[in-house]
């Protein structure tokens, strides 16, 4: 969960994308509603909208064309970060959806080391969709933690959370996430972790 949620400068135009034609309407809504929600607010790395928006692109680019699991993508920290609530997201946007951003989001009322225990276990539990969802947000954190200028032992704490999380989500996300997949072992073993083998995934390699 990011605890530094400060408001600044409003972010680049970069992060108020324009939105195509050919994007299903709930995906376009999800966007906008997650531009309005998050606005200028700010992560260590930078935007909090533009690490949403990198989330999304890296199922796309993995050509992760689902509609359902887009529209949480770009909602999946809007629970975590900001006053949005369960019932505002199933109202705007259904039960399935909400159901899958409930359980990407970490409940900040726990002590930090509960809060981690149970966040984990809500992952292992979470629909393929979300676990989906959450691959890819692995994914970018652990690039943005090892771009960074952190110092080593923070960086391995960073990227050991990551793979606990990873660990948490292995069986049965029931979609193919070999190119995601790929591109987390490779960063995982630059840290000096062990690659973690997902399970139950159409990964045409298997």
């Amino acid at each position: 969960m990011v605890s530094n949620r400060t408001v600044a400068h409003m972010p680049t135009q970069s992060c108020y994308y324009n939105v195509p034609t050919s994007c299903n309407v709930q995906v376009v809504d999800a966007r906008l509603y997650a531009q309005a929600k998050h606005g200028t607010m700010r992560r260590r790395d930078g935007f909090t909208i533009d690490h949403v928006k990198q989330v999304v692109d890296t199922l796309a680019d993995a050509g992760i064309d689902d509609d359902v699991i887009l529209s949480a993508a770009w909602l999946h920290d809007i629970i975590e970060d900001t006053s949005t609530n369960y019932d505002e997201i199933n109202n705007k946007f259904g039960r399935v959806i909400a159901d899958m951003v409930s359980s990407l989001s970490k409940d900040g009322r726990l002590p930090r080391r509960s809060r981690e225990i149970e966040y984990a276990q809500r992952l292992s539990v979470a629909s393929p969709r979300a676990k989906v969802v959450k691959l890819a947000d692995i994914l970018v954190n652990l690039k943005s933690v090892t771009d960074s200028s952190m110092d080593v032992v923070k960086m391995r704490r960073k990227t050991s959370r990551l793979r606990m999380y990873l660990l948490a989500i292995r069986d049965g996300m029931c979609f193919d996430v070999s190119t995601i997949q790929s591109q987390v072992d490779i960063t995982l073993e630059s840290c000096g972790l062990e690659p973690v083998f997902l399970n139950d995934t159409l990964n045409p390699k298997s």
